[in-house]
């Protein structure tokens, strides 16, 4: 081969090999992705990282792929929205309506009260229930599979008397160690006959016993209108149930199981 025939063939591969491949389909450019199959009425949309393809208005398939969309006004849905990752809310009223069908894998939302990830994390469901905002379940503790536990709320002397917080809660402990005659009264009374709910006084003599009580009768109301004794041996133990009158709105019945050992 005559040299001047080498240069000129070292020419024609240096250009080739400059100019690289030759581009045919708009899928081998490094910046397209094509989410589907195109079809006839599909544009190329920017999404901030790639072009994809979709369907124009009133063309296209109706089966849609976006990556990273950002809406800042208002999405409307015909059919179906999938979300295979996350889909966040975001906005004054923080809310989407949906009409047909949503199919989300995790789902972020400020219409509950969530940390700054969008987790729920102070919502308050009840007592004993939680809230697990990272295996997103809901929890609950105590009681056994068909008991409600209800706390023990121990009662004090105000002087010679012990007041009954009937709005404060439903079980109530009260151990008598004052040598005076004392009142059983009360507060928070239902002021309406039509809700009912009961109470219980379990009452424990100390060591010594002998401790008298009485009952404010404007609010107790008694079998036979008798007001009972509590039992005063040392250490006895008294419960007196006690239930809102369906009847007469502020009065509570009284029933007494004394001397339990």
């Amino acid at each position: 081969m005559k040299p001047r025939t080498k240069i000129l063939l070292a020419i024609l591969v240096g250009v080739a090999a400059a100019t690289g491949p030759v581009i045919n389909r708009l899928r081998d450019l490094s910046d397209v992705r094509l989410a589907t199959t195109p079809t006839s009425g599909d544009s190329l949309t920017w999404n901030g990282v790639s072009w994809t393809n979709s369907p124009v208005a009133g063309g296209g398939s109706t089966n849609v792929t976006y990556y990273n969309t950002t809406v800042t006004n208002t999405l409307t849905v015909l059919y179906q929205i999938i979300t295979s990752n996350l889909y966040t809310i975001n906005g004054a009223h923080n809310t989407m309506i949906i009409t047909n069908a949503l199919t989300l894998a995790f789902l972020k939302t400020n219409m509950l009260a969530a940390d700054a990830n969008g987790l729920v994390t102070t919502v308050k469901f009840g007592v004993n229930i939680s809230w697990d905002p990272v295996t997103q379940t809901l929890s609950a503790s105590g009681g056994g599979s068909a008991s409600t536990w209800v706390p023990v709320t121990t009662l004090a002397f105000s002087t010679t008397n012990v007041t009954i917080p009937l709005g404060g809660g439903t079980n109530f402990l009260v151990t008598l160690t004052n040598g005076s005659t004392g009142f059983f009264n009360s507060s928070g009374a239902p002021a309406s006959a039509s809700t009912n709910t009961s109470w219980t006084v379990t009452v424990v003599q100390d060591s010594t016993g002998t401790r008298a009580m009485n009952w404010d009768t404007t609010v107790f109301k008694f079998m036979g209108a008798v007001v009972p004794v509590c039992t005063t041996n040392a250490n006895a133990i008294d419960v007196f149930t006690l239930t809102s009158s369906p009847v007469t709105a502020g009065k509570v019945l009284v029933t007494w199981n004394p001397d339990f050992r």
